[in-house]
């Protein structure tokens, strides 16, 4: 809660529109738009997107909707005690906060392509793109930290998982690739 209030007491409207927009970043739907792309790059590119989008759609509809549903956003944990800097233009959710959602998407997806790209300096550019989407996630008074950080954790294992699937699944004639832009 601390840290919450912490972030929240620092804002500034270049921020808002900033963190308004970064945070879509982090929706599930940019799985189906990368899957097209890399599948015409290699079968198993494409495959480690689409694992990764399935995985991290599983996992955030069981944990949030089963397991930790009806845990508190900030705007209902800090409803009495607190007046949160609300960004204007954010529609606020108010359940079902645990973990981060849009976190987890996050860091799936940019992972996988940092897995399936492997030239460094993307790599950094997609760990600052999901870094910068969990921290939207705090700035727009959505989310704990905690929240983030398993969101993080959890995108993190889906696509280590989605790329460990793919890698290993015996279909070695989808292999084949017709233009390999990212190789070293």
């Amino acid at each position: 809660a601390d840290i919450h209030l912490f972030i929240n007491s620092y804002h500034h409207t270049i921020a808002d529109s900033f963190f308004k927009y970064v945070t879509y970043l982090g929706e599930g739907w940019l799985f189906l738009a990368a899957i097209p792309f890399f599948v015409f790059a290699s079968w198993r590119k494409g495959l480690v997107i689409a694992f990764a989008g399935l995985f991290t759609g599983i996992f955030t509809g069981i944990l949030k909707n089963t397991i930790y549903a009806g845990t508190p956003r900030p705007f209902e944990f800090f409803r009495g005690l607190y007046d949160l800097y609300l960004v204007p233009g954010v529609e606020i959710n108010h359940w079902n906060s645990f973990p981060s959602g849009h976190t987890m998407a996050a860091f799936a997806l940019y992972f996988s392509l940092a897995l399936i790209v492997k030239r460094k300096g993307f790599s950094l550019l997609f760990f600052a793109i999901a870094f910068l989407v969990g921290y939207s996630r705090m700035y727009l008074s959505q989310h704990f930290l905690v929240d983030v950080v398993a969101g993080a954790g959890l995108g993190i294992i889906c696509a280590s998982l989605a790329y460990l699937t793919a890698v290993k699944l015996p279909w070695k004639k989808l292999d084949g690739r017709a233009i390999d832009l990212f190789k070293k």
